[in-house]
């Protein structure tokens, strides 16, 4: 096999030096976010491939804030030179130093891309002395030369952030007589037209959602361009929900991601909408250690990046409550109820759900298994796996934990992404129609 390496030309995320363009429309923080799932998926794109890959990076004095965004797994080489093109010859001329025979480089504004591409660019340098790869604006996304086929003029010249790159690239090419393999055109992201097409390209994709595409889901601006089929279909999340034995520990699941799937879970209907339900995130290692133990040792309570201990508060239904007496008023706002029928209100809900700890214990449980199968749900419509456990200390977990009385605890969520080294187990069997549906 050829000495190969791919560089991938990143800059740190900061406000102001990375999508500005996209900035305008959705965001200064938002973009920032949004080129970090570009380059999380990615990376991810690039776990465990044969060839070297060096991350060059932008500013020159950002490396230790690289190495603490992404890690220290990839070597780093800072971005020298004055505009894009002197950085990018800059940096072939350093990895042929290097005693690389192919070279490959790529930027991070398409996160989308196979990686069959980065192997059909390798494979073709095996037989052409360099590779380029257009994309649908007029730039390009990736680039390659081995050591033979090496031509810095590529780079000089070139009408940087236009749509005539790749037009005055591949005229240079011609000029200097290089045999060229031209790769599949391919969408980049730099304009809030991009990320619509990007969208709508990746809605019927078959693949688990990347988390570039998962954010924009949570971006009220993009709201209008995601249809209802953005995000699983419903038939698809309740055949392919499993509740999954092994988490990948290295694959974290975002802020962003977890607010989205308690919001769509939110949506669960209650009695007397008092939502009787809250939720403890647990993501600390320290603390799931402590809850495994607490769970006969199932290794998943601590492999999996996040655990809710769901909250069933058995309390909810009783005057004085804020969210009863909150939900009162809101349905006096909506005129369902007037101020004077309050009594009636709290007699209603005393009668059904507090005249015993029977009633309270299962009117807390029902409802909280309603919104537990919403989050199970709306995670998995979201690419998220999940397991959820009611074999553990109970008891002990509302010790360690400091959880009131008042609240039982109805199950442990993990919830991450399954572990891809492992086999997911066969579905197991359900009852038909027929014998769910019973007479007496």
């Amino acid at each position: 096999m050829k000495n190969q390496c791919l560089l991938v030309f990143l800059k740190l995320p900061v406000i102001g030096n990375v999508k500005t363009r996209l900035a305008e429309k959705i965001g200064n923080i938002q973009a920032v976010n949004l080129y970090k799932y570009f380059v999380s998926d990615i990376l991810k794109m690039l776990e465990n491939k044969t060839y070297s890959i060096i991350i060059c990076y932008y500013p020159l004095n950002a490396e230790k804030e690289i190495s603490q965004w992404i890690g220290t797994r990839y070597l780093l080489w800072p971005q020298k030179g004055d505009t894009l093109g002197s950085k990018m010859s800059n940096a072939f001329q350093q990895a042929f130093i290097k005693g690389f025979d192919q070279v490959l480089l790529m930027g991070t504004d398409s996160p989308d891309l196979p990686e069959a591409v980065i192997k059909n660019g390798f494979s073709a340098l095996n037989n052409y002395d360099a590779v380029i790869g257009p994309t649908i604006d007029g730039g390009y996304y990736i680039i390659g030369f081995n050591t033979r086929g090496f031509c810095p003029h590529v780079f000089e010249n070139i009408s940087w952030s236009t749509e005539k790159v790749f037009q005055e690239t591949l005229n240079i090419f011609k000029k200097n007589k290089i045999n060229l393999h031209v790769l599949p055109e391919w969408r980049d992201i730099d304009i809030f037209e991009d990320l619509i097409e990007f969208v709508k390209s990746n809605i019927e994709t078959s693949s688990k959602p990347t988390q570039t595409f998962t954010y924009l889901l949570s971006l009220q601006v993009m709201t209008g361009y995601l249809s209802k089929e953005s995000a699983m279909d419903f038939k698809e999340t309740i055949e392919q929900r499993r509740a999954v034995n092994f988490f990948d520990p290295e694959k974290n699941v975002s802020d962003e991601l977890l607010r989205q799937v308690v919001e769509m879970a939110s949506k669960t209907p209650s009695s007397y909408n008092l939502q009787p339900w809250s939720l403890m995130i647990i993501r600390d290692l320290e603390q799931k250690n402590k809850l495994q133990k607490l769970a006969w040792n199932q290794t998943k309570v601590s492999e999996a990046p996040v655990v809710f201990i769901l909250l069933a508060d058995r309390d909810a239904w009783k005057q004085g409550h804020p969210f009863l007496e909150r939900n009162f008023q809101e349905m006096v706002k909506a005129g369902s109820m007037s101020e004077d029928m309050k009594e009636q209100f709290i007699n209603s809900t005393k009668g059904l759900y507090g005249s015993s700890e029977d009633r309270q214990q299962a009117f807390a449980c029902k409802n909280a298994g309603f919104f537990a199968m919403s989050l199970m749900l709306a995670a998995k419509s979201l690419g998220l796996d999940t397991h959820p456990m009611d074999g553990f200390d109970i008891d002990g977990v509302r010790q360690v934990f400091n959880i009131p009385e008042n609240y039982w605890i109805p199950l442990l969520l993990p919830i991450g992404y399954f572990k891809a080294d492992q086999t997911l187990a066969a579905p197991k069997w359900r009852k038909t129609f027929d014998e769910i549906v019973v007479k007496f």
